[in-house]
C-alpha cells in the first residue's frame, strides 16, 4: 500500500491525535501531523520547515466531519465513473 494511502486510512480512522486541531488546516506525512493552522498555506509551510521535500495530505478537522483537501494523487488508484 502506498504512503498516501496510508495516510488517508489513517486520517479516515479519526485518530485521537486529531482532537486538538479542530477547526484547523493540517499536513499528515507517514501518518503524524507534521504541520497546522488557520490556512491551508500555513499547514503546508509549517510542513515543509520540518521536512523540505514532504508531500503531505492537506486536511481540515470540523467538529463532527473530516475533510480531506490535497494527497499525493499519483500514489491513490485512479477510478473511474462512467
Amino acid at each position: 500500500m502506498s504512503e498516501s494511502l496510508k495516510d488517508l486510512e489513517w486520517f479516515a480512522s479519526n485518530p485521537p491525535e486529531l482532537t486538538p486541531y479542530k477547526d484547523k488546516y493540517v499536513a499528515i506525512f507517514h501518518q503524524q501531523i507534521i504541520g497546522w493552522g488557520d490556512t491551508v498555506k500555513e499547514a503546508s509551510d509549517m510542513a515543509k520547515g520540518k521536512i523540505k521535500d514532504a508531500d503531505p495530505l492537506i486536511a481540515f478537522i470540523e467538529e463532527n466531519e473530516l475533510l480531506a483537501l490535497w494527497c499525493r494523487r499519483t500514489d491513490l488508484p485512479y477510478v473511474r465513473y462512467d
